[in-house]
């Protein structure tokens, strides 16, 4: 993850627009890789109502 931002740091836009750059804006959750950091802090997110 060098040179990347830390997830967890990024405010929810950010955190969006980081995902839908990697995966489109209509991303199936099957489809995610659940070893990339950035779906790990989303999917966290997302689990806690955020």
């Amino acid at each position: 993850m060098s040179g990347e931002r830390d997830p967890r740091a990024m405010s929810e836009e950010e955190l969006c627009e980081e995902m839908e750059k990697r995966y489109g804006d209509d991303f199936d959750f099957k489809d995610l890789d659940i070893n990339d950091p950035f779906v790990v802090e989303f999917l966290d997110r997302i689990s806690r109502g955020r």
